[in-house]
């Protein structure tokens, strides 16, 4: 790698469920889940990223992994920052310049969480961290300008929170996270699987399932094999499952994810509440793409939806944008910090 020729700026997507790592210059340069996989005794990485993700469920008593981030922000400081470690050195194995760094972070996250994800970019590495806000990053990465005096409805669905927010004048005018999204689902797979066919199933069997059948509306048929231990006869059990019976198993998350875009769209300021209806609410987030889930969100919001374009990589194209452009842009998009 050739850094005469590259400028060390670099964009964050450090998700719940997946982490996207652009690298000025080079482009998208990783996109792997964001887990980790540490020893509980030495408490040595073990692996992270991709490598970890199919350890899941696979481990010795002595190996544990984890999702760092819940809901969309950081829940164990110690292990986000060894992941973000791990995950930019996959990215940029070669660095020896401290980049400047641009991150995401839900609207509704605390002071105190914001500032866990900034230790966490300054620890990996970062000389200057920003942070911009999830929806707008969602809505400059789907082409969206956030700048006029006019609402701007954004429903990033991710996997491990749901982020609505109105935007206007590049800010959000309001906002509701709500800490339920597709990792819900999974778990609803899971709980489906033990509770109506007495099966044990781990974590990648359910995401696979949830991926091969799921559907959060009536859709056309599809199935999947699910193999698991019978919680009746202590043995391996395989059955079929179809979308119309994981259609009902996920109908509570489903359900709730609804009313929270609804009360998201009431708590928006009645200014730009014309704005919005007449435009839709663009859909952004890996979630907003599974099976059915636009047809349910118009059909129980009753207004008008539009799927941004590659809508799983909408924040991390806005926050590439974003660092492409950092002392050009509007400084309200952001906040900065310095190691």
């Amino acid at each position: 790698m050739d850094f005469n020729t590259l400028t060390n700026d670099i964009a964050i997507d450090f998700g719940t469920s997946n982490t996207r790592i652009y690298i000025k210059g080079r482009g998208l340069v990783l996109d792997e889940p964001s887990v980790i996989a540490f020893d509980t005794v030495s408490g040595e990485t073990v692996a992270a990223g991709c490598e970890a993700y199919n350890m899941i469920g696979k481990t010795p008593a002595s190996v544990s992994t984890v999702f760092p981030l819940s809901g969309g922000v950081i829940s164990d400081c110690t292990l986000a920052e060894e992941l973000l470690k791990e995950l930019l050195r996959k990215a940029c194995p070669k660095t020896v310049i401290k980049p400047r760094i641009i991150i995401s972070v839900p609207s509704g996250a605390t002071d105190v969480e914001k500032r866990a994800l900034r230790d966490a970019a300054i620890i990996a590495g970062a000389r200057v961290v920003y942070i911009m806000e999830t929806p707008i990053a969602a809505a400059i990465g789907a082409k969206c300008d956030v700048m006029p005096a006019r609402g701007l409805m954004i429903a990033d669905i991710g996997g491990g929170c749901c982020d609505f927010a109105a935007i206007s004048l590049g800010q959000v005018a309001s906002f509701d996270t709500f800490k339920t999204a597709g990792n819900a689902f999974t778990e609803a797979v899971i709980a489906h699987m033990r509770d109506y066919h007495s099966l044990s199933i781990g974590y990648l069997t359910a995401e696979r399932c949830k991926i091969e059948a799921g559907s959060v509306f009536p859709a056309e048929k599809s199935s999947s094999v699910v193999r698991g231990l019978s919680l009746k006869t202590g043995l391996p059990t395989e059955i079929t499952v179809s979308s119309d019976e994981l259609t009902d198993a996920l109908l509570p998350v489903s359900t709730s994810i609804c009313n929270a875009l609804k009360a998201a769209v009431d708590n928006a300021p009645s200014e730009l509440l014309g704005d919005i209806v007449e435009d839709g609410i663009l859909l952004t987030g890996a979630c907003a793409s599974m099976r059915g889930m636009v047809k349910r969100l118009k059909t129980d919001t009753e207004m008008k939806l539009y799927l941004a374009p590659e809508n799983e990589y909408a924040v991390i194209r806005g926050l590439a944008g974003a660092i492409e452009s950092i002392d050009k842009i509007s400084k309200d998009l952001y906040t900065v910090y310095h190691s």
